[in-house]
């Protein structure tokens, strides 16, 4: 795989995003909206850490900023690879991308690091409206150990990010698992209250998500200063996630690209 074809797609993705500068900061502003509501209902429980948060020692908010971040975070690949692939349909451009092997594993891996860059800067813009506005003691990050779930993460992300592109290629519109996974991420991963919490034992289907250990991950890292070695358990899991999901989801995009070849729809949209 060449790195120039890489920095190609990266380079006109960025210059694409920059045409759209509205849009970039219209979704800072509602996420930091969304902040304010889950704010004032931390202080309506009076910042108390409840049984659910005393793992973690922190209240609701200083929890649900976090999650938050990674919920973000792991909706860069769902919804975002395969809104690119269905861009790359409209443009004209998806065809002549997918003739050459190693173009489209440069175009898989460009989208998905693309997307990724994105949230990871408007982590950055959350961390530091945390910390200057909301007061969110940082105090005790283990970088290493955030880094090494960064990691992780990314893989499993992008994998279901190109699953899910596999229905744009098939279908050409709908896309039922970014659907699924961007809707239930948020309740059954943890990403607003944690999964203990959720009635007749609701909470053993986060286990399926990746985002659910990436969270767990997070919280420690961020609050407790914990090591990758405290953390292991989950990286371990968010690992297992990748290495089944990277080739199955490079599997079925091939597939759905030679479908898609066979119908003559790659250009249709």
């Amino acid at each position: 795989m060449k790195i120039n074809v890489i920095a190609a797609f990266l380079k006109k993705d960025f210059r694409l995003k920059k045409s759209y500068r509205f849009a970039f900061f219209w979704g800072i502003f509602s996420s930091f909206f969304s902040l304010l509501i889950f704010y004032f209902i931390d202080l309506l429980m009076d910042r108390k850490i409840t049984a659910f948060l005393a793992p973690y020692g922190i209240n609701y908010f200083s929890y649900v900023f976090l999650g938050i971040i990674v919920y973000n975070f792991s909706g860069a690949g769902p919804g975002s690879i395969a809104q690119k692939v269905y861009e790359e349909k409209i443009c004209g451009t998806l065809e002549e991308i997918l003739r050459v092997k190693n173009d489209v594993q440069a175009f898989l891996l460009s989208a998905s690091l693309y997307n990724f860059m994105l949230s990871a800067a408007e982590a950055v813009v959350y961390l530091l409206a945390g910390f200057f506005i909301f007061k969110v003691d940082f105090s005790c990050i283990n970088w290493v150990s955030v880094l090494a779930i960064m990691f992780f993460s990314f893989f499993s992300f992008s994998s279901i990010g190109i699953l899910s592109s596999c229905f744009i290629l098939i279908f050409k519109r709908g896309n039922p698992i970014a659907f699924l996974f961007n809707s239930a991420e948020g309740f059954l991963g943890g990403a607003y209250f944690p999964a203990a919490v959720l009635p007749f034992g609701l909470y053993k289907i986060s286990y399926a998500l990746p985002v659910y250990w990436a969270i767990r991950a997070a919280q420690k890292a961020f609050y407790s200063g914990a090591s990758i070695m405290d953390i292991w358990p989950e990286l371990a899991v968010l690992a297992c996630f990748s290495l089944f999901l990277v080739p199955l989801s490079l599997l079925c995009f091939n597939l759905a690209a030679n479908n898609a070849r066979r119908k003559g729809s790659l250009n249709q949209f």
